[in-house]
């Protein structure tokens, strides 16, 4: 394009600037200035008034709200003085101009108005046309024979503002003033460097084409369109196209002159006569000045077009500027910026594309068959497809045809593109993406076009960003409440599975996620564990294991890096047996390790991004919450195994029989476990917090704090054997030792009763088995001198008895010898059973007919003693192995001690039955021999199967029966179990092995 060097030609046009903002005057300067103006300046009306008294002015450019005089005031005292007087002016005005303004203006003198801001095309374009007004003013006083003859074309011309009405009236006034039969108007296509033929009369169909196809550099018109020389011919001429065009339509004459704007050639004015051999030289002068005044014509009219232009380019913007300002939702953001592309550009086909992670993917698109294919779509950047022209020079790019250019994208959407624009989208000077504008059809769009696609692109980028920014606002906002949800969640609960539910529900709201899944690893195996899954197959996954190195998230833990897979189908690592096992489809992944400690203890995965890709936004998130869950599952775990411990070490110290008490350094509890509470007769709670030599020891307080001191000084554990009254009248083995804190302090101690009453009494019993042995051994020897002597009297007794001599009376006395001498023999025959263990008789045991037989000889018994036998025979009784003898021996014994046990009468139960045994494994046949008696003390449960130990009368019992009976079941393989409340009877009872499947007969 041409520059412009001003309406005057050579001569720099002088102007004027009054503007009191030094941000507007420096601005209209330069923009004045750049196109070779002459530029003086003044800020207010008073200092332009006095500046013209000594400078003169081709243009003033008066702004009209001025401080002190304003603008219609300086206008009028210029309009008053001679010397200003025919100086045009154009007012500048930033306020909203009414029509009764403008009048007002124009009426005190004022040549045009601009409203600010006013664009430099404008700006110029106005100061062009004022001072071409007035050049044309001046050229009118020495040519007013001339513009008398143009008056008509002016008239005509000037009429309207629109170019074809311009270009259609000033052909038809030429041809009709100059008395042409033929004529046509050309203009200059600068984008394309040829011209156009626009309007034409009087020839026919050929002669056009020739015209058209004459090129803007070939000879003919090169005087004429390049260097803005009028050009004359006649049927003389030799030009190889135009000579046999004019001779084929019966042209004489023809002249081509250029129409010019300044020193700009806008097109050429041709006519041509069938009448006249030449063109004359007043129809030459004639016919320049003619250009002169269509070209202007021209000038205004493109002018006054392109302001239009501009003025519906600009309402569209801000309109455009509007609806785009109405949401800051990204999607429907890019859907409105394609739908007010429309109503800016034509276009078959448009699409959004912005720069992610140094790719330019497809975030919206319109006229495409489907949408879908783009997805997957990646550019990089630094490409070499004319797209990333558009990124790397922030300029934008048209070409005429993009299916002819090699670096055309080859999609197969894009096949039917010809015509195409790539307007940079650019923020800060940074370009985040590419508008990308096509047309089915080539050589569609031209500067204009482009221009506003460019304007249109930058409205929209900042909309682009400011919906950027806010979705990252959002986006923080939403990870920040997601992190301090989670972190409420991990300081509210140690649970692990609590804490790992709590973490993947907010990553599904917050990420858009439709599972989620927590694998931690076995460090024995190396194996990753679904510890945690929620969402789509979440049943299926916990428990399971994925192999090491397996799978998306196997390659995570071992690479310690976050990994983005948008297409699992076209990634190698991906493990696609927990989706055929669940039914769940996973699409992509996201998956990040979990660290703690600076090792990695699992990986976290998010699977199915609802909306779009996982992108760097999802990654940093993702990432964010497994720091923190990663440190909440390491405290949970450190948790769980801490609460394990001191579980384990609860259970280890309330399992101890040994009491225990950790006391404080004043000797009091801190902690008592079940072993001492039960020797105290409470619990390990009610024993926290009180002296302990008020619990425990029978000594003054000043003794235990002598004996806790000497503890403390000795450093080592002291031992010793006391009797406690307070427990039982037990004996223990008292154990005290001291323990210290990291700075040597005394911390406390700890004290142990161990019960060793039992050993007390095992040693005892060591002592009575020792004099037993000796006793037994006398016993059997005495029994044995006693039992010839009982066997004569017993014998003698009899015979006597049986005697006919001896009186009733006299027999009664035998009848008491032989009594006492019957009972004399049991004590024998009992002290000879508990000296020597006589081998068992084993064979098969009918126990139901052993109660039957023993029933038989105590029955008479019973009844004098008022107690009532009720039997209870298990029908099914398994038979046993044993000796008959010895076990009618033992319910012999107890059912005589239930009797006896009932000296006013009771109910006497014995039954028998069979199952297993709650204090032994097995089965067993059991007897049971329930009574009604006066029962057993507490005391003398322990001591009941002692030797000799008795609680009846003396002279009543030896203490020998369960001594000896409990002997003959333990030698069967069996035990006897006691229960006994005191005042309400005694259950003894007998269990012994079935040896036997059945009965045998």
């Amino acid at each position: 394009m041409v520059k412009e060097t001003g309406p005057l030609g050579n001569e720099r046009a002088r102007i004027l600037v009054v503007e009191d903002s030094i941000d507007t005057n420096q601005y209209v300067q330069d923009v004045l200035d750049r196109d070779g103006y002459e530029v003086l300046a003044a800020f207010s009306g008073e200092e332009a008034l006095e500046m013209l008294r000594t400078e003169t002015a081709d243009l003033i450019l008066l702004d009209v709200n001025l401080p002190g005089m304003d603008g219609h005031q300086v206008c009028r005292r210029l309009r008053e003085e001679e010397s200003t007087r025919s100086i045009p002016i154009v007012f500048l005005s930033g306020a909203y101009v009414g029509t009764e303004d403008v009048a007002r203006g124009l009426d005190l003198g004022g040549d045009d108005y601009l409203l600010k801001p006013v664009m430099p095309q404008i700006l110029l374009a106005r100061v062009r046309a004022v001072l071409r007004s007035r050049e044309a003013e001046r050229a009118l006083a020495r040519r007013n024979r001339e513009l008398a003859a143009l008056n008509a074309i002016a008239a005509s011309v000037g009429q309207s503002l629109h170019l074809e009405t311009v270009l259609e009236q000033a052909l038809e006034r030429t041809l009709e003033m100059l008395d042409f039969e033929v004529g046509g108007i050309c203009l200059a296509d600068e984008d394309h460097g040829k011209s156009v033929l626009h309007k034409y009369r009087g020839v026919s169909s050929q002669f056009v084409a020739a015209v058209r196809g004459t090129h803007a550099t070939d000879g003919l018109w090169k005087r004429a369109m390049v260097n803005g020389q009028p050009v004359f011919l006649d049927n003389r001429s030799h030009h190889p196209v135009m000579a046999p065009a004019l001779r084929q339509e019966g042209l004489k004459a023809m002249g081509c002159i250029p129409l010019k704007s300044g020193q700009r050639v806008l097109g050429l004015l041709a006519v041509a006569s069938r009448q006249y051999e030449t063109v004359s030289q007043r129809d030459r002068e004639i016919l320049v000045a003619i250009g002169h005044q269509i070209g202007m014509a021209i000038e205004n009219a493109r002018l006054y077009e392109e302001e239009q232009r501009r003025r519906r380019q600009a309402d569209t913007l801000r309109e455009v500027s509007r609806i785009l300002s109405t949401t800051l939702n990204l999607d429907e953001l890019l859907r409105l910026v394609l739908d007010e592309l429309a109503n800016v550009l034509r276009y078959d086909s448009a699409m959004v594309m912005l720069i992610e992670e140094g790719y330019l993917r497809v975030a919206s698109a319109h006229g495409f068959a489907t949408e879908e294919s783009f997805e997957g779509l990646a550019i990089p950047v630094g490409g070499e497809f004319l797209v990333c022209d558009v990124i790397e020079h922030r300029e934008p790019v048209v070409i005429a045809d993009a299916q002819q250019s090699e670096r055309w994208l080859p999609h197969p959407q894009l096949a039917s593109a010809r015509a195409w624009i790539g307007a940079p989208l650019i923020v800060k000077g940074e370009a985040i993406g590419v508008l990308s504008i096509a047309s089915c059809q080539p050589d569609e769009y031209d500067g204009e076009d482009v221009q506003m696609a460019f304007a249109f692109a930058n409205q929209a980028a900042v909309a682009i960003h400011n919906a950027h920014l806010f979705a990252e606002t959002q986006r923080r906002i939403q990870e920040l409440a997601l992190l301090n949800a989670a972190g409420r969640a991990m300081a509210s609960t140690l649970e692990l599975e609590d804490l790992l539910l709590v973490i993947m529900r907010q990553a599904i709201e917050v990420l858009g996620v439709e599972a989620v899944s927590i694998l931690l690893l076995d460090t024995a195996s190396g194996d990753l564990i679904f510890k945690a899954a929620l969402g789509g197959g979440a049943d299926n996954l916990k428990g399971r294991r994925l192999p090491q190195g397996m799978g998306i998230a196997g390659w995570v833990a071992q690479q310690n890096a976050p990994l983005i897979v948008p297409d699992v189908g076209q990634d190698m690592r991906f493990y696609p047996d927990f989706d055929l096992d669940s039914g769940f489809i996973t699409r992509s992944i996201l998956a990040v390790p979990l660290i703690a400690r600076d090792r990695v203890i699992g990986v976290m995965e998010v699977l199915n991004k609802r909306e779009g890709r996982f992108g760097a936004d999802d990654r940093q998130l993702t990432e964010s919450l497994a720091a923190s869950a990663a440190a909440a599952i390491e405290n949970a775990r450190l948790y769980t195994e801490v609460a394990q411990a001191k579980r384990e070490w609860e259970t280890t110290f309330n399992a101890i029989t040994d009491g225990i008490l950790i006391l404080s350094p004043d000797l009091h509890v801190v902690r008592a476990n079940r072993a001492m509470a039960e020797f105290l007769k409470t619990t390990p709670q009610a024993l926290v917090g009180q002296d302990c030599c008020r619990l425990l020891w029978c000594c003054h307080d000043l003794e235990a704090q002598t004996l806790a001191e000497r503890t403390a000084w000795e450093g080592k554990l002291r031992l010793d054997e006391v009797h406690e009254p307070r427990l039982g009248n037990r004996t223990f083995l008292r154990s005290i030792y001291p323990f210290w804190g990291a700075q040597d302090e005394l911390m406390g101690m700890v004290l142990v009763l161990k019960d060793i009453t039992a050993q007390k009494d095992l040693q005892a019993q060591l002592v009575q088995s020792a004099r037993l042995a000796g006793i037994g051994e006398l016993a059997a020897g005495v029994a044995h001198e006693l039992s010839n002597p009982l066997t004569s009297i017993l014998g003698f007794a009899d015979l006597l008895i049986q005697s006919e001599d001896i009186p009733q009376s006299h027999k009664e006395d035998v009848a008491i010898i032989m009594e006492e001498s019957c009972r004399a023999q049991e004590i024998v025959q009992g002290l000879l059973d508990f000296a020597r263990q006589s081998p068992l008789q084993i064979a098969p045991v009918d126990l139901n007919r052993v109660v039957r037989e023993v029933l038989r000889l105590l029955q008479r018994q019973a009844e004098l003693a008022g107690v009532v036998v009720e039997m209870r025979y298990a029908t099914d009784l398994p038979w046993v192995m044993g000796d008959a003898r010895q076990l009618k021996q033992v319910l012999f014994n107890l059912i005589v001690n239930a009797i006896q046990s009932m000296p006013n009468g009771g109910m006497l139960t014995i039954s028998t039955s069979y199952g297993p045994a709650t204090t032994r494994q097995g089965k067993f046949v059991r007897v049971r021999v329930r009574d009604t008696g006066v029962g057993i003390m507490p005391e003398h449960r322990q001591r009941l199967f002692q030797p000799f130990f008795t609680t009846k009368p003396e002279g009543k019992g030896t203490g020998l029966g369960l001594s000896i009976s409990l002997g003959i079941v333990e030698n069967h393989g069996g035990t006897i179990e006691v229960e006994s409340e005191p005042g309400r009877g005694s259950c003894f009872t007998v269990l012994l092995p079935a040896r036997l499947p059945e009965r045998v007969d």
